[in-house]
């Protein structure tokens, strides 16, 4: 399998990277190159794309080797609110970026429901999720580069 040029990263692509982690707890940008045969640069993007969905994080590991972890969204469903989507995407409008702690203190909403319904939405792709370490920036648009595929989270 090799990316195509332009690069665009297709549901094959994620699929093929989400399934290493059925062998492994985290992956290294090379176990990324060997299973697509593409070059560091088009592993970086795929990667990126897979961390802008918020489906790995990265973490830096011993000796400069940065290692790739897959992200769980388990959330209670029963803090989940629907009726608060709409706020919450109007609170986005514009490209606003805010975190989990920012969004409950403008809305004025406790804040483990607005972490569930920020993650259900994400999952739904009605909002982006940018993470940070552990922190996740959410926002209406995905920042930098528009991936053209689009693949269920699970």
């Amino acid at each position: 399998m090799t990316l195509m040029v332009p690069w665009s990263t297709t549901p094959e692509h994620r699929n093929t990277i989400l399934q290493l982690f059925e062998r492994s707890q985290s992956i290294s940008g090379q176990d990324v190159r060997d299973a697509l045969e593409c070059s560091s640069a088009a592993a970086h993007l795929v990667l990126e794309d897979l961390m802008g969905v918020g489906l790995i994080q990265a973490q830096p590991a011993a000796r400069g080797i940065t290692r790739y972890l897959r992200r769980h969204f388990e959330h209670p469903s029963e803090l989940v609110h629907a009726e608060w989507f709409h706020p919450v995407l109007q609170l986005f409008q514009h490209g606003k970026q805010e975190t989990v702690f920012s969004t409950a203190q403008q809305l004025v909403l406790p804040l483990p429901e607005v972490r569930a319904t920020l993650e259900e939405m994400r999952k739904q792709g009605l909002l982006f999720g940018h993470f940070i370490g552990s922190m996740c920036v959410y926002s209406s648009r995905r920042s930098q580069v528009t991936f053209q595929s689009d693949v269920a989270q699970g």
